[in-house]
């Protein structure tokens, strides 16, 4: 009798383990989806963040030619100017140099 009561206790012990385990198997199993479902958010929102990124890097990058092409154009502008500036120069001292050959008469 005293070891059909230890067996049946024994048994008893080890129902009580194997409904521990399946309800710690059950709520491991929950966690691991909680945490897939995070890392999927995760990887969702470094997504978004990448295509952002790459949008900006695209914007700054039309936007840094946009100042290089500006530059250029006011560059060759100053060009223009400095030229017709040396040619004005020249024909100011082409004209003083013809009014200086003829002296003014009285």
């Amino acid at each position: 009798q005293a070891m059909m009561n230890e067996a049946r206790e024994e048994v008893q012990t080890l129902r009580q383990t194997i409904h521990t385990l399946q309800t710690t198997d059950q709520e491991k199993d929950k966690m691991v989806d909680v945490l897939r479902n995070e890392i999927g958010g995760l990887q969702a929102m470094l997504n978004r963040s990448e295509e952002k990124v790459m949008k900006l890097m695209n914007e700054n990058n039309a936007i840094l030619e946009r100042v290089k092409d500006e530059k250029m154009r006011l560059m060759d502008e100053m060009n223009r100017m400095t030229e017709l500036n040396a040619e004005m120069q020249l024909k100011m001292l082409a004209m003083k140099n013809e009014t200086n050959k003829y002296p003014p008469t009285l």
